[in-house]
């Protein structure tokens, strides 16, 4: 698989909180790359000019010819030996006009165009790299921005719930929610303190200086209406290469920067929402006569026109009612201020939500064109190198011929020279992500994220808006997909799942139908292409927090394929069908959806080999993600030939023993969840959280005003020690408010309050005794109930009631009557204790050892079973 930029380069970290995905790590490395292709062209340009110098010393030394000495050659005519010198002395002089020929050579063919490709070379790197840096700083600002709005939202929210609680109490509302007006809080986005400014480009400049800015190019820029056929007319209109004309003469930063002028004319589309695309779908900018862009606030002003007396009228009357309520003394009532407050700190929250990821979009967007120059300026300049190295051969052979067999070797090892391996080179040792786009969502305070939005949020909330576990949204794509595509021809269709879509128009289809599930119709979705659908799926899919194939059985997944996908399809298929049962519900049934959709797709279309391989690529990938990112999961086989199994062998896999394995593993997941409830609550029964932070692993605790003490020597010595006396297991121990003993009996933990038997006259709390760690496994042998007497005088046994410890009698003490019987009684009166499956099967084995390992789960009582022993 040919690896690139753009599937290479992205950042492995994510950020946390509101803030977005991480987008300079993973550039980072490949600027750095590129810096060192800076210094290799140095380095080149620095061998070719030091040849050339030495090529123009040696030229002038060969040149300089000595004219025959007078008492020399020169004495007289000569005879042979004359003549051959002066031979020998023309060829230096014939050598040093071939070296200054080759010099020439050199630095017209070889030096002259790499000095000048290296100098665009690095004004092209660096004017994508600014364009792309100043992407990213608008995006953390909004990050920033999106911070404090959600902060404030929040608090406003915790405000308006104090003051509404207060008014119903009719008591006066906490001083949390009584605000002093004339104190700004400090996450205000538009606070006094702090003047608010806005990056335009590099540059950053006041909101005050931004609206100059933007009010001296309506009135330069030209304007004219455009007709749109079936649309009609649109006003105060220019062109794209109008505006971006303007931005070039009057911006210094825009000035012979193209990419910049771009950047900032597509900060006016969005976020900055002053221009609009029309006639056109997308919000796009693109420098073009033919690109026409609306001004939003000149329209909203003419159209406000017809309205401005009734406005100025309504505002009068509201200014007067002001005045009139605020010299009556009048005010609005807490708890509803304090809710406008609120409503008014969502709206603003949810408009920098959605800016933040209009932005992020488009970063997105940008990065991609980003990638895809540096890859293609990288390329160029292997290009250029290699050509200057063939040149510079090409010379040395033709004006100085030497070696053949040295030319034929520095030949052959340029024509090895290939620019596409070395990219790939380049991303193999420097990979350090593929692109997973991460939605950031609208968090309303009372109802969380599915309700808002459909793009990033888990499927399990989607799924609970409906009745069905696949999101509505995944169905009437699908459903959508397939009625749309049955008109096209077979060819188009064939291809519909694999041919890439601009991401630009993805992301512009994704911003209309990212809100409720509810507002998403099939009729609407038909009115899109179904290739642009499948797209749309696509990066569905991908920006979901969990990939549909979860992560976790990423690793099982793998070693399945490990031996190839020949070896024991049968054994296979079994493995896969196992782990696709495992697959929380709304993962399962989407994935066997998209599955079953696929399926019938290939079966109705019957594409090639090659066209089956690019749709399960194009998917696989999607749907099968590694934890952790590296070059080999990048360019592994294994999504690609798991959604070829799915497909395929599709009844082998969705079959009803995989439908009953799944809804075992829901009702194990259920029954964990379940059993994890039920331990926070007992964690947090009696209110001691410290003590419950403690070493001790069972439900079963001890009274903490009381340690564990081993028994006395002189109990130990007498006789042995019993498993109550060595392991305290004491069911329940009173742990009494004011620190004394009440008489109470053991009882079992779901007896109702009502069977409880009544204490005295002061107040009693439960806790759980403990099994510590080097604790042995529970016996089935109940431990014998207790009584206390009048705790004024007596002293309750504790847990090692086998010890040598004994209670003082009073003069009169009187016995409690004994406890009402309960279900958590045996015949003896002792407290049934909740024992794990293991204890239970020694203690019916060892009555019956015959008796199988069904018989014994038949006579088990789900209440007997601890849900803190996982083998339950």
């Amino acid at each position: 698989m040919s690896l690139h930029f753009e599937t290479s380069f992205w950042s492995r970290k994510q950020s946390d909180g509101v803030a977005g995905p991480d987008f300079t790590s993973g550039l980072q490395v490949l600027h750095r790359k590129l810096k060192q292709s800076k210094y290799e062209n140095d380095e080149v340009i620095g061998f070719f000019k030091e040849r050339v110098a030495t090529e123009e010393q040696y030229a002038t030394q060969l040149g300089r010819a000595k004219a025959l000495l007078a008492n020399g050659f020169a004495a007289d005519d000569g005879a042979t030996l004359k003549s051959s010198f002066q031979l020998l002395k023309a060829t230096n002089h014939t050598q040093a006009e071939r070296h200054r020929a080759l010099v020439d050579t050199l630095k017209s063919n070889v030096l002259a165009p790499l000095v000048t490709f290296h100098d665009d070379y690095q004004m092209a790197v660096q004017a994508s790299k600014q364009a792309m840096d100043a992407h990213i700083k608008q995006f953390d600002q909004l990050v920033k921005e999106a911070d404090r709005a959600k902060a404030l939202y929040h608090r406003r929210c915790r405000d308006a719930d104090q003051a509404e609680d207060a008014a119903v109490q009719r008591t006066p509302a906490s001083p949390a929610v009584a605000v002093d007006p004339s104190q700004k809080d400090e996450n205000e986005p538009n606070g006094e303190l702090e003047e608010e400014t806005v990056q335009v480009g590099s540059q950053t400049m006041t909101r005050a200086a931004f609206e100059q800015l933007v009010r001296e190019m309506q009135a330069d820029i030209p304007q004219h209406d455009y007709r749109v056929p079936l649309l009609g007319k649109y006003t105060h209109t220019s062109t794209g290469e109008n505006i971006a004309r303007w931005l070039q003469q009057k911006i210094p930063q825009c000035k012979d920067s193209p990419a910049m002028t771009e950047l900032i004319a597509q900060q006016l589309i969005t976020p900055f929402q002053v221009l609009r695309l029309v006639g056109q779908r997308g919000n796009k900018f693109v420098a073009s006569p033919h690109a026409y862009y609306q001004w939003r606030a000149l329209v909203q002003a003419e159209n406000n026109e017809n309205t401005s007396t009734t406005a100025a009228s309504n505002t009068g009357l509201l200014s007067m009612f002001d005045r009139t309520t605020a010299n009556n003394g009048i005010q609005e009532e807490p708890h509803k201020k304090a809710r406008a407050d609120a409503e008014r700190a969502d709206e603003a929250y949810r408009s920098a939500i959605k800016r933040l990821d209009q932005m992020r979009m488009t970063v997105e967007e940008a990065m991609f064109t980003h990638f895809a120059e540096l890859e293609q300026i990288e390329t160029r300049r292997i290009h250029v190198i290699k050509k200057s190295f063939t040149e510079y051969t090409s010379s040395l052979s033709s004006l100085l011929p030497i070696d053949k067999e040295m030319i034929e070797e520095m030949l052959a090892n340029q024509e090895s020279l290939k620019p596409e391996q070395d990219i790939q080179y380049i991303v193999q040792h420097y990979f350090q992500g593929s692109f997973a786009p991460r939605a950031i969502l609208y968090e309303n305070y009372y109802h969380g994220i599915a309700h808002d939005q459909i793009f990033g949020v888990p499927l399990a909330d989607l799924a609970k808006l409906g009745d069905d576990p696949v999101p509505m949204f995944v169905t009437r794509v699908l459903e959508a997909i397939e009625q749309g595509s049955e008109g096209m021809e077979k060819e188009a269709k064939m291809k519909l799942w694999s041919t890439p879509v601009p991401l630009q128009k993805v992301h512009a289809l994704r911003a209309d139908v990212n809100t409720t599930s509810e507002r998403i119709s099939k009729e609407m979705l038909l009115e899109q292409e179904p290739g642009l659908l499948a797209a749309l799926l696509r990066l569905f899919l991908m920006e979901l927090p969990q990939c549909l194939f979860t992560q976790d059985l990423y690793t099982p997944l793998h070693a399945v394929y490990a031996t190839g996908k020949e070896a024991d399809t049968q054994a296979r298929l079994v493995s896969v069908a196992n782990l696709v049962a495992l697959l929380p519900a709304a993962h399962f049934e989407t994935l066997q959806v998209i599955a079953k959709h696929i399926q019938r797709f290939m079966q109705s279309t019957d594409p090639d080999e090659a066209t089956k391989q690019a749709i399960c690529q194009a998917l696989g990938n999607v749907i099968v993600q590694a934890p952790t990112p590296t070059l080999t999961t990048q360019a592994s086989k294994v999504p690609s030939m798991l959604l070829m199994d799915l497909i395929e062998q599709y009844d082998s896999i969705y079959t009803d023993a995989t439908q009953k394995a799944h809804e075992d593993s829901e009702k194990r997941q259920q029954q964990r969840l379940v059993a994890a409830a039920a331990a926070r609550d007992a964690s947090l029964d009696g209110g001691d959280r410290r003590r419950n932070s403690s070493r001790f692993l069972s439900f079963i605790r001890t009274s903490s005003d009381e340690p564990l003490e081993p028994p006395s020597a002189s109990s130990s010595s007498n006789q042995p020690t019993s498993p109550s006396t060595k392991w305290n297991f004491n069911v329940f121990r009173s742990n009494s408010l004011d620190k004394t003993r009440s008489p109470l009996t053991p009882t079992h933990s779901h007896t109702p309050a009502s069977q409880q038997p009544a204490a005295k006259s002061h107040h009693t709390t439960f806790t759980p005794s403990s099994i510590v760690n080097d604790s042995p496994p529970l016996s089935p042998t109940a431990m014998p109930s207790m009584t206390t007497t009048d705790t004024a005088t007596t002293t309750a046994t504790t847990a090692t009631a086998a010890s040598t410890t004994t209670a003082t009698e009073p003069p009169a003490a009187v016995a409690p009557p004994p406890p009402p019987k309960t279900d958590a009684m045996d015949d003896n009166n002792n407290a049934n204790v909740m024992f794990d499956i293991a204890a239970l099967t020694k203690k019916a084995k060892a009555k019956d050892p015959d008796a199988t390992f069904d018989q014994l789960l038949d006579e088990v009582d789900e209440n007997d079973l601890d849900p803190f022993f996982d083998d339950d």
